[in-house]
């Protein structure tokens, strides 16, 4: 939920993506919390976490939605599978950052 206040900080719409199973009690979480949509990965084979099958699913969902900018918690996992995924989408990752601005546009 800490990406989320952040992605509202910048003035962009703030889409939430779920990993896992029985996840309607979490999108109505993520809505509360500021998501303006909330894109469900809803599978068995992610309510565990490995690191390429999460991979793979933001690669996924990533391409097929074309952000601007993906933004995660810190959690070892997330450094993980985010450096995965951006090898998937042939773009770079930064990790433990302490500030994000946007100055015009960019």
């Amino acid at each position: 939920m800490e990406a989320l206040g952040v992605a509202k900080s910048l003035g962009t719409a703030a889409v939430a993506v779920l990993f896992g199973q029985g996840l309607d009690e979490a999108c109505k979480v993520a809505f509360a919390m500021g998501a303006d949509e909330v894109l469900v990965a809803e599978d068995a084979g992610l309510v565990d976490y490995r690191a390429e099958a999460f991979a793979s699913t933001l690669a996924s969902v990533a391409g097929a939605q074309g952000p601007d900018l993906i933004l995660l918690r810190r959690l070892r996992r997330t450094r993980e599978f985010a450096a995965m995924a951006a090898i998937d989408l042939n773009t770079g990752v930064l990790v433990d950052l302490t500030g994000l601005t946007n100055e015009g546009g960019s």
